[in-house]
Formats: C-alpha cells, sequence, structure tokens
C-alpha cells in the first residue's frame, strides 16, 4: 500500500524553558564543597560542567550515582527515576571562579534543560 502526497513528520521540536539555579559560596584554600545534581539517567540528559576563570584555583571531582547503594525511595529503584550526580569542588588557591554546569542531551544543540551556576569565592 502506498500513501501518495503525505507528509509524515516523525520529530517535532519542543521548545522546554530551562530552568537556572545561582549559587555562591566562599571557601577557605584545601575546603571542599559537595554539590549533588538530580538527574534521570535513562532520558539521555546528563550534567556536564565549564569552570569560567582560571581552572586551576579548583578542583573538581564526579562521583558517579551508585546504583548498588540501597534506597527506601521508591521513585529512585524504577527505570527513569531519579539518580543523584555527585560533584565535589575542592579551593587550591585564593580568587574567584564559577562553574556552569549544564543538564542536556549531547546529541542536541537546544538550550540545556537545567543550568546551574556555582559562583565560588576562595580566601587565603
Amino acid at each position: 500500500m502506498t500513501v501518495e502526497g503525505a507528509v509524515c513528520r516523525l520529530h517535532r521540536e519542543i521548545k522546554v524553558p530551562s530552568v537556572e539555579v545561582s549559587t555562591r559560596i566562599e571557601l577557605k584554600v584545601n575546603e571542599t564543597y559537595r554539590l549533588t545534581l538530580q538527574h534521570q539517567p535513562s532520558t539521555g540528559f546528563i550534567w556536564s560542567y565549564e569552570i569560567e576563570g582560571n581552572s586551576n584555583l579548583v578542583d573538581i571531582s564526579d562521583a558517579r550515582p551508585d546504583s548498588t547503594q540501597p534506597t527506601d525511595e521508591p521513585w529512585r529503584k524504577i527505570v527513569g527515576g531519579i539518580v543523584d550526580r555527585g560533584y565535589t569542588v575542592k579551593a587550591l588557591e585564593p580568587g574567584h571562579v564559577t562553574i556552569h554546569f549544564t543538564k542536556s542531551r549531547p546529541w542536541e544543540k537546544n538550550t540545556p534543560l537545567e543550568q546551574h551556576y556555582l559562583e565560588i569565592f576562595i580566601r587565603g
């Protein structure tokens, strides 16, 4: 069976407004700060970050979620459930830096679904 003159639209772009959050913190050299961001890995959205300013002022470690850890929260156990993604930031030198976290699908060029700006003032 052939359909002639029909238009098939398999992909529609839907604009979703981005959520932006800003956090300002002050750290002393060698102090750490833990930022926990939630996401749903099965949706394809992942968190990534860029350091705005001197990247030598901080060290960022990325703690991947531990799926073996037991939980009493049922929405974390299902496919599509929420997973915590932790980032630990350690202040190395005095100064000012902003870390821009974005939650997006790497293959899409749209505006990120969520953004979190972490502004850090580091004292000696």
